[in-house]
């Protein structure tokens, strides 16, 4: 015969087990319509990436949607807080690369990797620190594929690169880039790597956003130099042969007052420039007799 508390028992569970149901339909009516089905209204979208998220996804999180940003984005300062990120890390990622290659100290290759370490360290102890959950445990570190997919991702910007710039496929492109890593080569005889990266780095992040706001201006600059250059040089009326007779004059004093690496790339940029000036038959003429 059943006792009152039994019974009392029995009522109880089934209330809990009827409040867990209950809650997993809510949980799942949540999930599938995007709605929050405690207040009925639509769940708010959230507005950061997670980028600077110290706690661990579990397997009952949802992930975070982002949106992804593009280099020019973040150079013209879009978002002003990852620009500056950006800025910062790079700024600093530079000058640790400044000190240990230009300066003058006793920190070697393996005390550089050992500092390394003990700076991820410190980092992931700091992380946990915020963290719910341990960083370590039944979780293993994903360095190594993040590493593996930023040195794919890498190669395959290389070849990009490659193939858009140095496959000498548009002769005034490769004019044009022959013309560019000639100025680096200079640039490189006084300026170290570091350095010349410093430049380029600061040059990326100040130059495009002053572009954008003086674009008219700029545009209307040098269209007015192009035109007074492109006529003072139409009333010499030069003709073809006289143009790489000129040409053929400036190669010869380089190549007796230069360096043979100069000799090399003016004799190159040279033929680039004549290729520029021939004709599609006289090219289909050259590559038939060749």
């Amino acid at each position: 015969m059943e006792t009152p508390m039994s019974v009392c028992s029995m009522d109880t569970d089934q209330l809990k087990r009827d409040i867990m149901s209950h809650r997993d339909n809510i949980s799942e009516a949540s999930l599938s319509h995007n709605v929050n089905a405690y207040c009925g209204e639509p769940m708010p979208t959230p507005i950061n990436n997670g980028a600077f998220s110290f706690r661990r996804m579990t397997p009952a999180d949802t992930p975070v949607s982002y949106a992804s940003i593009s280099a020019s984005q973040v150079v013209l300062f879009e978002n002003p807080l990852i620009s500056w990120t950006v800025f910062g890390a790079g700024a600093t990622f530079l000058a640790v690369c400044h000190f240990l290659f230009s300066s003058h100290h006793s920190i070697t290759l393996l005390s550089a990797i050992s500092y390394s370490l003990l700076a991820l360290l410190g980092f992931n102890f700091v992380r946990s620190l915020f963290s719910r959950s341990a960083p370590g445990g039944a979780h293993k570190s994903r360095l190594l594929s993040a590493i593996s997919s930023w040195c794919l991702a890498g190669l395959d910007a290389a070849a990009t690169l490659h193939d858009r710039y140095l496959a000498a496929q548009d002769p005034t492109r490769s004019l044009r880039v022959g013309l560019a890593l000639w100025a680096l080569a200079l640039a490189g005889r006084y300026l170290s790597i570091t350095w010349t990266l410093s430049l380029l780095f600061v040059a990326a992040f100040a130059l495009p956003l002053q572009y954008q706001r003086h674009q008219e201006t700029l545009h209307r600059a040098s269209g007015v130099i192009l035109s007074v250059v492109q006529n003072r040089f139409a009333r010499l009326g030069l003709s073809r042969r006289q143009k790489g007779l000129v040409l053929a004059i400036l190669l010869c004093a380089l190549w007796l007052k230069a360096a043979w690496s100069t000799r090399l790339s003016t004799l190159l940029l040279g033929i680039l420039a004549v290729r520029c000036q021939l004709k599609p038959t006289e090219v289909e003429a050259f590559m038939a007799t060749a």
